[in-house]
């Protein structure tokens, strides 16, 4: 009787053993450590549901825009290895951010972001604006450039003597494109009407300092009908690059 309650206790621990062994989890992936490959590790966090912004100056140092748990703009400047050098945030919080952008230029970081300013979604839409420099000092605390409506889209660029070209879009009710260029954040925006019909603008500075901008028209009676413009800044016509139906 002894001899049989034994063996059965072997086999209850070896059905045991037998289970635990394969709960050990998936085999390492050895291709991560072949040359070039790292594993990832944790920087930060961030409350942004979006990708976060990421630029490097010329010294090969990173800046990533982030979202604290305050849901304070942030900006986590990292060593070229990844390695943290500092983090500094706003003092203002923003429960409704997106569209983060993020540039650096001759030693300053621009901070941009889109910021519905009520729960309601009637409230007016707003681009905001900061600068820090590049050890983290807030040279230009949040700025709003712009509260519309309508807006439901912008893009921005830095130019080459520091002014900041910025764009911004319309709804598909209520369209329309807008342009401005800021030598300074504490400047008054004057925009000036691009395309009553317009919306999506995108804009892109190319190496010669030449601004190419494109943005949709969006036709709603009879079928949605989508027109892609384009042209050139300071000097060009917009063009009709495309129609999709």
């Amino acid at each position: 009787m002894k001899n049989t309650l034994w063996k059965a206790r072997l086999l209850i621990v070896a059905f045991l053993f037998l289970i635990l062994s394969g709960c050990t989890g998936p085999e390492e992936h050895l291709w991560l450590e072949a040359p070039g490959w790292g594993l990832g590790k944790i920087i930060t966090t961030t409350a942004l549901d979006q990708p976060v912004e990421l630029v490097e100056d010329n010294n090969g140092l990173l800046y990533l825009f982030t979202l604290s748990s305050s849901l304070q703009p942030t900006i986590v400047a990292l060593n070229a290895d990844g390695s943290p050098r500092w983090q500094t945030s706003l003092t203002e919080s923003f429960h409704r951010l997106e569209s983060p952008r993020l540039f650096w230029q001759n030693g300053r970081l621009t901070l941009l972001w889109q910021h519905r300013t009520a729960a309601s979604t009637a409230a007016p839409e707003a681009v905001f604006a900061a600068i820090l420099t590049d050890d983290g000092t807030i040279l230009t605390p949040a700025t709003s450039l712009v509260q519309e409506e309508n807006l439901a889209s912008y893009d921005a660029a830095l130019l080459p003597d520091g002014g900041l070209a910025l764009w911004w879009g319309g709804t598909r009710r209520q369209p329309g494109i807008w342009a401005t260029t800021l030598a300074s954040l504490t400047d008054p925006a004057s925009f000036t009407a691009v395309d009553p019909d317009g919306v999506q603008p995108a804009i892109q500075l190319d190496e010669s300092g030449t601004l190419h901008a494109s943005w949709h028209q969006i036709q709603l009676l009879g079928g949605s009908t989508v027109t892609r413009f384009y042209t050139t800044l300071p000097t060009g016509t917009p063009q009709q690059l495309a129609t999709i139906t």
